[in-house]
């Protein structure tokens, strides 16, 4: 048995053990699941099997063994021939039971609903296609259109995402002359529905073929249906992998597991009587929608009711702005509307306009955030309000300033609301006791421990211990590039550009360019240098122009963006 460790077969067979033992461990296995230990144990299985039945063909292991890798192999094969056998007979099955056409479909009289809008519009000479989504209120469908480039480009967007743009892929490849775009709205024209039954239950991975069945309805009534299928298929030449891996599903477990390498394939079920170059998909083949052909594609002209459509969406940026401020108003006078989640993104583009609701805006946002166990509806609302208050003109958050430091400062509310704790410096002086303590206590860990810096910098003033320990950790902590930016801006704001001068290579090298531009004053405002901010808002929430950032990197530089 020792010699049998010293050939090829015996060899791999030694790395296949160590390999999953590896692998078997937590602490490795991590590593070899992320790097591909399974695909390699997988291929040192081949690599096993191969030289051993080379081996054992010229005799430098029992004869015997040859048996390994033909049972191995003819195992697999006969399995191959089994899905193989499997699918003919399902294929064949579905082509007989499917119907061909069974509905004249006429876009300028039906409008078609599918789970499968996009897909269909995009492979199928059809104008507009409905999915229904009851995220969008009061549509409670998205419409999905091919549109040429140049209209897309004209296109604008609106400011709660309603209007999204998306490029199309045909073939091998993206189609640089037309565009999908999506869009919320009701279907006009009389409803033919596409609706589809079973679970594909694709990333399950089963060995089973997979149906679903999708009817056509007509007047709530179903006209017409047509079975699909699937399955994952094996390859030709066989691939595995066999190792230990964090299985997510139910309770996280370190398991083991061992599978062939498959392909999710779609069985043919269209019927033999139906040009299969024309129609695939069970909606264009029951309404007889045709497929686009590589030439229609590359000479799309378009459609005249996407041209009427377009007409409307053009005004759609107007009807959200619109849309947004009234339900503002609605929510600061005590209502409970259906909120969407950009709408403070929203009402936040037109800070001026928002500055007349700056005091009912504070007191509802504080009503709010007062009601034990808000649900989803008050969370947005709240985040609409925190947005809206941190976007306010400095002359509009004056008059509220006072409010929100009080809840901030008994709150502790840098903890929810990181961009209302820095505009309520706006206060002034008053303040700065706070925020210095805040600040030299070093209580805000993470990183938003540069928040209080943000908020002295709006200030503009702080006492000679809090400049000083700004100044020690200017130069002793150098391992967070956020924070050290934030002293950074802080330091010039109090006057110390000489320190920062001496001492500037504290900041990392990829800072220097930036420290270079706020050392000249671009991008410096009547706020502070960089708008009192530091290199970048360290929060996923947005900012409004008046607390965001003003130099941004462009062009391999940074510049200072325009202020209005």
């Amino acid at each position: 048995m020792p010699a049998f460790f010293r050939t090829v077969s015996g060899i791999a067979l030694l790395a296949i053990i160590a390999l999953l033992a590896l692998q078997a461990f937590p602490y490795t296995g991590i590593f070899l699941m992320i790097f591909g230990g399974a695909s390699l144990a997988g291929l040192l299985v081949q690599v096993f099997l191969i030289s051993l039945f080379a081996e054992a063909f010229m005799g430098r292991v029992p004869r015997v063994l040859v048996a390994v890798p033909l049972i191995a192999y003819g195992s697999y094969y006969a399995l191959y021939a089994y899905q193989t056998v499997a699918i003919w007979q399902k294929s064949a099955e579905l082509r007989r039971e499917n119907s061909g056409k069974i509905f004249d479909f006429d876009p300028e009289v039906h409008s078609l609903v599918s789970p499968d809008a996009d897909a269909l519009v995009a492979q199928y000479a059809i104008p507009v296609a409905y999915q229904p989504n009851q995220n969008f209120d009061p549509e409670r469908h998205l419409a999905f259109r091919l549109i040429r480039s140049d209209q897309c480009d004209n296109v604008a967007k609106d400011s709660r995402n309603r209007i999204q743009k998306f490029g199309v892929r045909f073939g091998n490849g993206f189609q640089n002359n037309v565009c999908q775009l999506r869009f919320p709205e009701s279907p006009p024209k009389k409803v033919v529905t596409a609706v589809k039954h079973g679970d594909e239950e694709v990333w399950k991975r089963k060995w089973e073929i997979g149906e679903q069945l999708t009817e056509i309805l007509v007047d709530g009534a179903v006209v017409g249906s047509f079975r699909t299928a699937s399955v994952w298929r094996l390859p030709l030449l066989p691939e595995v992998t066999i190792g230990w891996g964090l299985i997510s599903g139910g309770t996280p477990a370190w398991k083991c597991y061992a599978d062939f390498v498959r392909s999710h394939v779609n069985i043919d079920t269209v019927p033999d009587s139906v040009d299969h170059a024309k129609y695939g998909s069970p909606e264009s083949v029951m309404l007889g929608i045709p497929k686009y052909t590589a030439a229609e594609m590359a000479d799309f002209r378009g459609f005249k009711q996407n041209d009427e459509a377009l007409a409307r969406i053009a005004e759609e940026p107007k009807r959200v702005e619109e849309d947004s401020f009234a339900l503002l108003k609605q929510i600061v006078e005590g209502q409970n509307p259906m909120t969407p989640v950009g709408l403070g993104y929203s009402v936040a583009q037109d800070p001026e306009r928002l500055a007349p609701f700056a005091a009912a805006m504070a007191n509802r946002f504080l009503e709010i955030v007062e009601i034990p166990n808000g649900g989803t509806q008050n969370r947005y609302q709240m985040e609409a309000l925190d947005t809206a208050l941190a976007a306010l003109p400095v002359t509009a958050f004056s008059t509220v300033s006072d409010t929100i430091f009080e809840f901030i400062r008994r709150t502790d509310g840098w903890r929810r609301f990181p961009r209302l704790y820095i505009r309520a410096a706006d206060s002034g002086t008053k303040t700065l006791a706070f925020y210095q303590s805040q600040f030299m206590s070093g209580g805000i860990k993470g990183y938003k421990r540069f928040l209080p810096l943000l908020a002295i910098c709006r200030i503009g003033q702080a006492s000679p211990e809090t400049v000083a320990e700004m100044k020690r950790q200017f130069v002793s902590d150098g391992s967070d590039s956020h924070y050290t930016s934030a002293l950074f801006i802080a330091l010039i704001k109090l006057g110390e550009d000489g320190f920062l001068r001496q001492n500037r290579q504290r900041l990392p090298s990829n800072d220097q360019e930036w420290a270079d531009a706020v050392f000249s004053g671009v991008g410096t405002t009547s706020i502070g240098p960089n708008n009192c901010m530091a290199k970048e808002w360290g929060d996923t929430s947005y900012l409004g122009e008046v607390m965001a950032p003003s130099l941004r990197w462009t062009n391999r530089h940074w510049s200072a963006r325009s202020h209005t």
